[in-house]
């Protein structure tokens, strides 16, 4: 792990959690701080069909509902340091680039 000033023991933790146990669902895990990829790490299990699969970088990975969290909280983001006014403002009208009749 890249030392960004982080107290890694809950990552530790965390991980020596996941590895005695085969009852979870984590595919992967990245932590980014300060514009700095600081931990990467993927496990193996099933996928949505129930195919083992040894999960890494390159593997595609069923999204699901994470979109809709991380979307609200940059909303919530771009709120708080007045990049847009509310949650009433117009997506289309941040792309210029787009035009619809």
């Amino acid at each position: 792990m890249i030392d960004v000033g982080m107290d890694t023991s809950y990552v530790i933790n965390l991980m020596n959690t996941l590895l005695t146990r085969d009852d979870h669902d984590v595919q992967g895990i990245l932590i980014v701080k300060d514009g700095k990829l600081v931990f990467e790490e993927y496990f193996s299990g099933t996928n949505r069909s129930n195919r083992y699969i040894e999960y890494d970088r390159n593997i595609l990975h069923f999204q699901a509902s994470v979109t809709k969290s991380v979307t609200s909280a940059l909303v919530g983001i771009a709120i708080d340091k007045g990049f847009i006014s509310g949650v009433d403002d117009k997506l289309f009208s941040f792309f210029d680039i787009y035009v619809f009749n």
